[in-house]
């Protein structure tokens, strides 16, 4: 047994490798740069989250964690345009 290695926590590295692939997908289908990785895998682990799973049917992580159910009306497709508007003393 070695401590503190990737290999003796094999529920937590399964997770970490499907957030990865699941952002790449993302990433690909909205055409966006690998740049992004961050952001994206940051959304899937969110929206991961916010979805039910085999583990605990009928319940969602975060219901089960906060005890609420979450709310995910502000949720948009990953790759979305935005606009950002600059606010401050050096708007144009």
């Amino acid at each position: 047994m070695v401590l503190y290695s990737p290999s003796q926590n094999g529920i937590a590295e399964r997770m970490n490798h499907t957030l990865v692939e699941l952002a790449q997908v993302m990433l690909i289908a909205a055409n966006l740069p690998e740049f992004l990785w961050e952001l994206a895998i940051s959304h899937t682990a969110y929206l991961r989250n916010r979805a039910y799973t085999k583990a605990a049917p009928g319940v969602t992580p975060y219901k089960r964690w906060l005890g609420k159910k979450p709310n995910v009306s502000h949720l948009c497709e990953f790759g979305t345009p935005v606009w950002i508007l600059s606010q401050g003393l050096n708007v144009l």
